[in-house]
């Protein structure tokens, strides 16, 4: 008889660890690209858009004020702590937030290298830091060139806002495709494979 067949798997067996990967393995796909125009858009999500704007009398309008959707990008100007969040379901697992993000630049001011977008996540009832993004890591454009980010959110994370410091009107960041996505069983399978 051949015995490995019918002995149970040891607890250190790679079995084990892939069968407890698989059962964790939760897929998720929630994005927007802004090409509805509203803060309504995109798929996955759990609330709208919420901005917030120092231009109060603009918010929540989403085609003017310091923060507004424009040529369907997501953007954001220069003011104090203009921002914008968003939530969804929590993750059941930890997640890659992506996006496309460029500096506008539409006349002599834009965002300069030392002012910065924070990203934050939602989770355990407050807003936590992900990552910065200063002026000097991101693309100056009028045409649409993006420069392509990610950052981790952690598991059991609702939410996520941008966040900038920049001090004029004229500093403006753009945001597109945005999206955050988690591991699959296809994933999981995949990893195991190559390593």
């Amino acid at each position: 008889y051949n015995l490995d067949r019918i002995d149970p798997v040891a607890p250190s067996d790679s079995t084990t660890a892939l069968t407890s990967d698989l059962a964790n393995a939760v897929s998720v796909s929630i994005t927007d690209n802004f090409t509805s125009g509203a803060y309504t858009g995109g798929t996955g999500w759990s609330g709208n858009w919420a901005e917030t704007d120092s231009a109060s009398s603009n918010n929540p309008a989403t085609t003017k004020g310091s923060v507004r959707i424009t040529s369907s990008m997501l953007e954001i100007r220069g003011g104090s702590a203009n921002a914008i969040s968003r939530s969804f379901t929590a993750l059941a697992s930890a997640a890659t937030l992506n996006f496309d993000i460029y500096k506008y630049a539409s006349n002599s001011n834009t965002f300069s290298n030392t002012e910065t977008i924070k990203v934050y996540q939602y989770i355990s009832g407050a807003w936590s830091l992900v990552g910065t993004l200063t002026g000097a890591d991101i693309t100056t454009s009028t045409s649409g060139s993006t420069l392509a980010k990610s950052f981790s959110l952690s598991q059991g994370a609702t939410g996520i806002k941008f966040v900038t410091d920049g001090n004029s009107t004229d500093d403006r960041i753009r945001i597109d495709n945005v999206s955050i996505t988690s591991g699959s069983a296809a994933s999981v399978l995949a990893s195991y494979a190559t390593g």
